[in-house]
């Protein structure tokens, strides 16, 4: 069905997907003054390289064997039944030659994408609109090749009508953001790990609009996306995840962009080629902060009209771009070398900030975030919180039955990114110089000896976290975890491992005769002891018995927690002072600048 040969050009029949227009990206015409924080941006060299068909557009760019390689759509006009897909390759960027051309006689082929396999090949893909549509008007696809110029036959990816739009490679598994094209709108996250066989990995991204092209650059543990809208509102989106990538944060760029691309540089500062609407549409570079998605235009590149979709490369202490545009009567494609000047700027990771471990900082519900686990600890929380419920065996992670959904596990959310943290942090849980232990405090919703004793087994592959370091013999061990909720205090006192604690209750265990090992906790709901929600000076008499309560738990070794406690300062300022361990929040960044303010402010 899909046909692909070096030197000819094939004119196929079209019938699309009505709005999927394709929308360019990055620059055009003079240098702008960058921010200060950032590099200026200074355009070297650009000029036409291919213009035989009468449209080429929709650029990919990458080194590949000592050679540039160019990938992009060439047809009649900017949407045409004849689209296809023509690879170039230029040992210098001035001489370019044609390597193949993939075309299809049932579909238009669209937006090349180029990435380079862990195994050393070339990996092509794009999308066909079919000329005529059943249930199926698209279909994502990838073609690889060991040398560029000869091609496998085209592999279906990704479900029917999800257009995956750009495969990017990161720890040996393919990542690729996949937008609907039928009447149903949304984005999705695929995983492979061979680029042939693409699995969902998230659902839904929930993302209002119509959420579609995407760029992603991944940091370590962290991964960032540009993603853009259409419609209303239509704002450009910029997404942030850690490991494993199942959760993402997002908020908006508040510029409309189209087609983007991004690179992270040597120095870590990541640059984005986008095509900006306003007041014409044009292509531009800019950096963009990791932490906010906050936009600075950098660099315009010579184009206008028709133009944008760009290819990213970094080579030789210079950035390399590939795109189109239509300012100089066709559409053409276009290649440019610009030079990044050194500078002092931060990296990804200084941008987001070195993290002050909170230790009386306590995630309550935690899931609820938009990240969970994750956002908490981007914030220094030292202690979260989880509801879990056994459902046929397996721990899922929420308030109530209603709400859970099977891909949500403990393992899932909580224990497994937290052992990943572990071990990349090299046994640390932020940074080198902190030196904090975490706790999880596990809350069961569902029967206690059964739900109990499942979280024991799920707890073994994770025994590294919750047993001191063979190496540092006098240190904690680096997870302590707590059972609230439902629970057998014999059941967990029995479980000779030690590898789990008690939440006692103030109101029942503060005279225990457990230890402290097993009962290092006592909580409470606030409303349980005290009328005051934080409104004027607490009562005497209240505030009396709050720091009665705190002494006596702590005169028995035990740290002290009140949940439901109203969500304000006032309230925050009275538990600090009188010395409650864990500080009970739903407000991660209120409770963080809360507790990093200056003693003045507090």
């Amino acid at each position: 069905m899909y046909n692909h040969r070096n030197d000819s050009l094939r004119w196929w029949q079209w019938t699309a997907c009505g709005t999927i227009v394709c929308w360019m990206i990055l620059i055009c015409g003079l240098s702008a003054q960058s921010p200060p924080d950032f590099p200026q941006l200074k355009l070297v060299e650009h000029r036409s390289i291919w213009e035989t068909a009468p449209h080429n557009a929709f650029t990919d760019l990458i080194r590949f064997q000592d050679q540039w390689w160019v990938a992009f759509r060439e047809g009649k006009s900017h949407v045409s039944p004849d689209g296809a897909l023509r690879i170039i390759t230029s040992v210098d960027g001035e001489d370019w030659v044609s390597a193949a051309l993939i075309t299809s006689p049932t579909a238009d082929l669209r937006d090349a994408k180029l990435s380079l396999t862990p195994d050393g090949k070339l990996m092509l893909s794009g999308a066909a609109a079919f000329h005529k549509p059943t249930d199926r008007t698209h279909q994502s696809l990838a073609w690889f090749s060991e040398n560029g110029n000869e091609w496998t036959e085209a592999i279906e990816i990704g479900l029917p009508n999800d257009w995956l739009w750009r495969t990017v490679w990161h720890q040996g598994w393919a990542y690729n953001f996949g937008y609907a094209c039928g009447k149903q709108r949304g984005v999705r996250l695929y995983r492979s790990r061979d680029g042939r066989d693409f699995q969902l990995w998230q659902a839904d991204l929930a993302i209002e609009g119509y959420p579609n092209e995407t760029a992603v650059v991944f940091a370590d543990d962290q991964a960032f996306c540009l993603l853009r809208r259409d419609d209303q509102p239509d704002s450009a989106m910029w997404g942030r995840s850690s490991a494993p990538f199942r959760n993402w944060q997002w908020r908006e760029v508040g510029v409309k962009m189209g087609g983007p691309q991004m690179i992270a540089l040597p120095n870590g500062n990541l640059l984005a080629a986008v095509r900006i609407y306003s007041p014409q549409p044009q292509t531009v570079l800019g950096w963009i902060e990791p932490l906010t998605g906050k936009w600075h235009e950098a660099l315009r590149l010579p184009s206008g009209g028709d133009t944008s979709y760009a290819g990213l490369d970094w080579h030789d202490n210079q950035l390399y771009v590939s795109y189109y545009s239509s300012h100089e009567s066709k559409s053409k494609i276009y290649w440019a070398v610009v030079a990044v000047e050194a500078s002092e700027s931060a990296t990804v990771a200084e941008q987001l900030g070195s993290v002050v471990p909170l230790e009386r900082a306590h995630a309550h519900n935690d899931y609820y975030h938009e990240r969970p686990l994750l956002d908490a600890l981007d914030c220094g929380f030292t202690s979260i919180e989880a509801d879990v419920f056994l459902v046929e065996n397996q721990l899922l992670v929420g308030h109530s039955q209603a709400v859970l959904r099977p891909e949500r596990t403990l393992e899932s959310l909580y224990l497994q990114p937290l052992l990943d943290r572990w071990r990349h942090n090299q046994k640390h849980w932020f940074d080198a110089n902190s030196d904090c232990q975490l706790w999880l405090h596990i809350d069961i919703k569902s029967d206690a000896r059964q739900t109990f004793a499942r979280i024991l087994e799920k707890l073994e592959p994770f025994a590294e976290l919750l047993v001191r370091d063979p190496e540092s013999p006098n240190k904690s061990p680096p997870l302590r975890i707590v059972i609230s909720g439902n629970r057998d205090y014999q059941q967990i006192a029995d479980h000779n491992l030690g590898w789990t604690r008690i939440d006692g209750r103030m109101t029942t265990d503060l005279e225990s005769e457990l230890s402290v090992d097993v009962m290092p906790v006592l909580s409470d709901a606030w409303h349980t002891h005290f009328q005051w929600r934080g409104n004027g000076p607490m009562p005497s008499d209240q505030y009396q018995r709050l720091r009665e309560l705190v002494a006596a738990s702590h005169a028995r070794g035990r740290k002290v927690r009140f949940w439901a406690t109203p969500e304000r300062p006032e309230m925050w300022r009275v538990l600090r002072e009188v010395g409650v361990d864990f500080i009970n929040t739903d407000k991660l960044t209120e409770l963080r600048e809360f507790l990093t303010a200056p003693d003045e402010q507090k």
